[in-house]
């Protein structure tokens, strides 16, 4: 017996048993979620219509979450507690924000071009994983520094 998503694995006429009907209904619908048709950007098959469909739900869940992060934990958190002035920590998180478009701006089409040229992006998404871990813990040392050094001002050493 072949599998569902093989190609050429047709499975026949169902005899009209509900059974029957629904495996070759699946099976069906299986061969269409993993179908590729047409060509990508570089030339190549273009993803399957089930790797279109999941990277589609990923955006989906994963824009509002960075939204509401940005908007309702991280700024108000930067603008109070970071810089302590809330005139200036507004104005400092819309340069950030200024800045951080043109990077992205200026880098993207290259780096796009260079993860789209190698074929492989796991290595590249390793690598940037690892690059926001450092920064974190970076970020997290000074944090600390900072705070050992307000308690010791507090005690006066």
């Amino acid at each position: 017996m072949k599998s569902s998503t093989e190609p050429g694995a047709a499975l026949g006429q169902p005899d009209g048993d509900p059974t029957e009907t629904a495996v070759a209904d699946a099976a069906g619908f299986s061969q269409w979620l993993n179908a590729r048709d047409g060509a990508s950007a570089t030339g190549e098959l273009s993803a399957s219509r089930l790797g279109q469909v999941s990277w589609a739900m990923f955006e989906w869940a994963r824009n509002p979450y960075i939204l509401v992060v940005w908007i309702f934990l991280f700024s108000p958190y930067f603008v109070n507690s970071v810089v302590a002035d809330p005139v200036r920590g507004q104005g400092l998180a819309g340069l950030i924000q200024a800045y951080s478009g043109i990077v992205i701006a200026i880098l993207a089409p290259f780096l796009g071009a260079i993860a789209d040229r190698g074929g492989r992006r796991k290595p590249w998404i390793a690598f940037y994983v690892a690059d926001v871990v450092r920064h974190a813990a970076f970020e997290r040392a000074g944090h600390l520094r900072r705070r050992r050094a307000d308690r010791g001002r507090q005690r006066g050493l």
